[in-house]
């Protein structure tokens, strides 16, 4: 079992069934490296301050409510007393009906505009009008945190479920957002150490408990004609929570 946040990312793949319920699953799949830690992120020992960079195709921004849910969630689970920022700028077109891993990070390289700095952590967030070169058959993989302080969201293959003008809309992209964050925080002991063993066994970096925003099958609590609102998702369980205020964060 790989344990080592640094050399990992996680995959929300969307599984093409066939039928209106259409559902959403994590998987995780071993990769990069990152000099920052789940510590950074969570603690306030090193930076005070969050600053969130989104960068999207003008013509898939993410939905204003979904920016205003993450804001919120990250204020609620950070420890950042001087605070989160987000801010957002438009990227050209990709021009692309599909992405490599290898294009969004030489997309990173050429357009991330904020930067880490004394007391300030920076992420960068890219919602592209494009979908994933590397899907599976039959999936649609939607968002792919690919480093510490790094993911994407493809939203293209959102478009196909759910349009921009639906109310599920922001429901959807918060679910990725947050389960990935889940990862970046460190969860499950991929970086943040457990409380009380809630690893499972079957599933690496994944919470045993089936109603957990971090449990492996995350279809099983969300359903795409099911959504209206944020109250339908899925969120941290208690040992996810105490993981999180034990490693310093809330």
């Amino acid at each position: 079992m790989n344990r080592n946040w640094l050399k990992s990312f996680t995959i929300l793949a969307l599984l093409t069934v066939g039928c209106k319920e259409e559902k959403v699953t994590p998987e995780t799949i071993v990769e990069t490296v990152d000099p920052y830690k789940p510590l950074d992120l969570l603690t306030s020992s090193t930076y005070t301050k969050l600053s969130v960079e989104i960068a999207y195709s003008e013509t898939n921004p993410p939905a204003t409510l979904t920016v205003d849910n993450i804001t919120q969630f990250l204020k609620d689970r950070l420890n950042k007393p001087d605070g989160v920022t987000v801010t957002l700028h438009k990227l050209p077109p990709t021009d692309s009906a599909t992405m490599k891993l290898s294009g969004v990070r030489r997309l990173e390289e050429l357009q991330r505009e904020g930067a880490t700095s004394a007391n300030t952590l920076a992420v960068w967030i890219v919602f592209l009008d494009t979908e994933y070169a590397g899907n599976p058959e039959n999936d649609r993989l939607m968002g792919i945190a690919y480093g510490a302080t790094s993911m994407v969201v493809f939203a293209k293959s959102i478009d196909f479920y759910v349009k921009a003008d639906m109310p599920a809309r922001s429901t959807l992209e918060t679910f990725v957002l947050k389960h990935e964050f889940g990862h970046m925080f460190g969860l499950v002991n991929n970086g943040t150490s457990m409380v009380t063993n809630h690893l499972s066994e079957d599933h690496e970096n994944h919470c045993s408990n089936p109603e957990c925003l971090m449990y492996f099958k995350a279809e099983d609590n969300i359903k795409l004609n099911d959504l209206v609102g944020e109250d339908v998702l899925p969120v941290f369980d208690e040992d996810c929570l105490a993981d999180l205020k034990a490693a310093g964060g809330k």
